[in-house]
């Protein structure tokens, strides 16, 4: 049941960004010479497995990458559960805190 309802959560996005995804497509296909089916499934199973969007495979070079470092990048789904945790177990000043401290090490890089 879980997995229908990621299929089909994802068809009703490749829908909206029909458009997007195949220009994204395109461009992974030149820069990398992989085939547009090999791509294409590649971005199903990684918006499936790690919950990235199209953008972000193309963005972070997901298709360079192996299974143990896609599933090490905090994208935009995994950081609202992560917010939606924090929030619901934590009071806003920790909640402050955590990301005032984790914003610092961001910015002493």
């Amino acid at each position: 049941m879980f997995m229908k309802t990621k299929l089909k959560k994802f068809w009703d996005y490749i829908k909206k960004h029909l458009k997007g995804l195949n220009k994204t497509i395109c461009f992974i296909c030149k820069k990398h010479h992989k085939f547009y089916p090999i791509i294409l499934f590649d971005i199903i199973w990684c918006y499936m497995r790690y919950g990235t969007s199209y953008t972000e495979y193309r963005v972070f070079d997901y298709c360079l990458l192996d299974g143990k470092r896609r599933d090490s990048y905090l994208n935009v789904n995994r950081h609202r559960k992560l917010d939606k945790y924090l929030l619901k177990h934590r009071t806003i000043e920790e909640y402050s805190v955590i990301t005032n401290k984790y914003l610092k090490v961001l910015m002493s890089y």
